[in-house]
């Protein structure tokens, strides 16, 4: 009769003998390939999906920051689908423009107000980190607005807006 240190060893190498099979045969079967593969392009396919969703975008949000010379007062820059506006701290329109982003790319626009830089697009790359809001100039000819790099932008909370 055996000790049960020897049964537990046994059980051991059974259980272990188990897995092993187990594994061979869920990863060597010619009939499992097909699964395998389904099963890694979905696991692609939510990997990228999250990328995606925690990159930030700008559409719906607003921001306001201190803009000086020649404004001199606080701006909101207020981002939407596919239009951008800013105002100032009164709430008065100062320029619309038409926005197209791509990535970390957002290309501006104006086609109204009275800061508007006419017949000009702006090209900025932006990055947001936690409720702060920077702009590098990729290209863009009117110098009034190209100050927006210089502005510390932060994140208003949706509740706190007019």
């Amino acid at each position: 009769m055996k000790n049960s240190n020897e049964l537990f060893v046994l059980n051991g190498l059974c259980k272990t003998k188990r897995l092993f099979i187990f594994l061979h045969y869920s990863f060597c079967n010619p009939q499992n390939f097909f699964m395998k593969k389904l099963l890694l392009l979905i696991i692609i396919f939510f990997s990228i999906s999250a990328v995606k969703l925690n990159a930030q975008s700008l559409i719906n949000t607003t921001w306001k920051g201190f803009f000086g010379t020649p404004i001199n007062d606080t701006l909101v820059l207020h981002y939407q689908k596919d239009t951008f506006f800013v105002t100032n701290a009164n709430g008065d329109m100062l320029v619309r423009s038409v926005l197209k982003i791509a990535n970390d790319t957002m290309t501006i626009t104006d086609f109204d107000g009275q800061y508007m830089c006419p017949q000009s697009e702006g090209v900025y790359k932006y990055s947001i980190n936690g409720d702060i809001l920077s702009f590098v100039m990729v290209n863009d000819p009117c110098e009034g607005r190209n100050a927006i790099t210089d502005v510390k932008w932060t994140r208003v909370a949706q509740a706190t807006m007019k």
